[in-house]
């Protein structure tokens, strides 16, 4: 049997266990991360991205996440993250419209607030590829 982990996800209005996983990997500010049970402690901050939750017995977990910070502590992954999705709950049609408006409103050349458009855009780029409807 392969070593497992325990993996907590927690955002404002969610708050996600899982064990028996055999690994994760997410996007870190530092680059891609894969962490395995046993992994060595370390701190760092997350990227909005995307979050695979890999298991032995069952299908990997995916999700999209948003910025926030993960530490890897005792063999134990920690996310903390401004909000998750996983990939059913993704609404493809509200992240289709939100990609829109992102990218209306980045073609606009006064009174638009540049880094709102563009983190909207990203998140919403985000949702569609871990939903696999993207069009990108």
């Amino acid at each position: 049997m392969a070593a497992t982990m325990k993996i907590l996800v927690v955002s404002p209005d969610k708050r996600r266990e899982f064990s028996g996983a055999t690994g994760a990997s997410f996007e870190a500010e530092c680059g891609s991360m894969g962490v395995l049970p046993h992994h060595a402690d370390i701190l760092g901050a997350l990227k909005a991205g995307c979050l695979t939750i890999h298991f032995d017995e069952r299908d990997d977990e995916i999700f999209a996440h948003c910025e926030g910070f993960f530490e890897v502590h005792s063999g134990e992954l920690l996310l903390l993250v401004d909000a998750i999705e996983s990939k059913g709950e993704i609404d493809v049609a509200r992240a289709e419209a939100a990609l829109k408006r992102a990218e209306e409103r980045l073609k606009l050349r006064e009174d638009v607030d540049f880094d709102r458009a563009r983190i909207a855009l990203f998140r919403a780029i985000n949702r569609l590829r871990v939903s696999g409807h993207t069009r990108l």
